[in-house]
């Protein structure tokens, strides 16, 4: 079966096998599992604060942070190259705030991060709170995959 859409986090959820598309070509493909496990260019370090509004504030000075998102119930999504630096300077940032630190980990490698990574930018329609980027012109994820009855980016059926 044959599924294209640029809604990765659905891809992620019906097929096993991915082809990633770059302008018009395959850039790369072979099972999720081996994709997410690729070496990364960006990490995402989720955080949850009592006053996430003044952490966002702290951390537009800091050039470790390439973007910050605003994830499900209040976290932040914090994009960055450099991971053991955003390691270190996130607690000691929300100790020098006085905030809370409720929570703090390291995102899992999903597609969206894949196609970042791969094309630098991500893909238009993309529902993920990851790293941000401009608006991909011609990128999607085009899938083989054995789950009868699924639908395109568009709704219909494949």
């Amino acid at each position: 079966m044959f599924f294209s859409t640029h809604i990765l986090a659905d891809v992620e959820r019906v097929c096993d096998t991915v082809a990633i598309l770059d302008r018009g070509r395959v850039a790369l493909q072979g099972p999720i599992d081996e994709l997410r496990a690729r070496p990364r260019e960006r990490h995402r370090v989720r955080v949850e604060v009592d006053d996430p509004q003044r952490l966002v504030d702290a951390l537009q000075t800091c050039s470790w942070v390439e973007a910050i998102d605003q994830a499900d119930r209040g976290a932040l999504a914090v994009a960055t190259r450099t991971l053991p630096l955003a390691q270190r300077e996130l607690p000691a940032i929300v100790a020098r705030l006085g905030l809370e630190l409720r929570r703090m980990e390291t995102a899992e490698a999903g597609l969206e991060d894949v196609f970042v990574d791969l094309v630098g930018e991500r893909p238009t329609g993309s529902v993920d709170a990851g790293v941000p980027g401009t608006t991909d012109a011609d990128g999607a994820a085009t899938t083989d995959a054995d789950v009868p009855g699924t639908t395109d980016g568009a709704g219909g059926a494949s």
